[in-house]
């Protein structure tokens, strides 16, 4: 089987290799694939989105925040599909879904300030946080900081800050493993 990501700027070429090999489900926001979001909705801190798949059509919820994680549930209910889960369960999972480290968002009691610990580490994963700070939390300053590991991915390096640079208010650089070389040199 492949879950296949329709929104994916790959989805032509993915499609491609996987024709005749094996099964397919899409999903996305496309009419067309297997289990398709109709809308999404921010209500509080949760996402509710209309999805339609083979076996039911319901709104469902999910409390991380980010936009970009209705696209993960999306997926999570595209393998269930495959396995056969209940949509029940598929439900219930979503609502309880947390990952440490992953959107952990803490505010301030007046909630003028929001801090966001998020393993963003290369450059797709920092411009989908900035993005959904942009739309989650409009009018906010952003304040990075972050570190890049020593010794390797140094084209990362560029990618990050780069990102960083361009959806940031301030920015701090802190050290993260830096192995053997020099915290300066990073």
């Amino acid at each position: 089987n492949a879950c296949i990501n329709s929104d994916s700027e790959f989805y032509e070429r993915i499609i491609n290799e996987a024709k005749g090999k094996c099964n397919i489900v899409t999903f996305g926001t496309n009419e067309n694939d297997t289990i398709f979001c109709k809308s999404i909705e921010k209500r509080g801190d949760a996402f509710y989105f209309d999805v339609k798949t083979p076996d039911f059509e319901k709104e469902m919820c999910i409390t991380m925040p980010g936009i970009f994680n209705v696209s993960n549930a999306l997926c999570a209910i595209a393998v269930c599909h495959v396995l056969g889960i209940p949509e029940q369960y598929i439900s219930e999972g979503l609502i309880n879904a947390r990952v440490s480290g992953r959107m952990q968002v803490y505010k301030s009691s007046d909630e003028k300030v929001a801090i966001i610990v998020d393993y963003a580490h290369n450059k797709m994963s920092f411009n989908a946080l900035y993005n959904t700070v942009g739309i989650e939390y409009p009018g906010y300053k952003v304040v990075s900081v972050f570190g890049c590991p020593g010794c390797k991915a140094h084209l990362r390096r560029i990618d990050l800050a780069k990102e960083a640079d361009e959806h940031s208010d301030y920015i701090v650089i802190t050290e993260e493993d830096s192995g053997e070389e020099p915290f300066e040199s990073i």
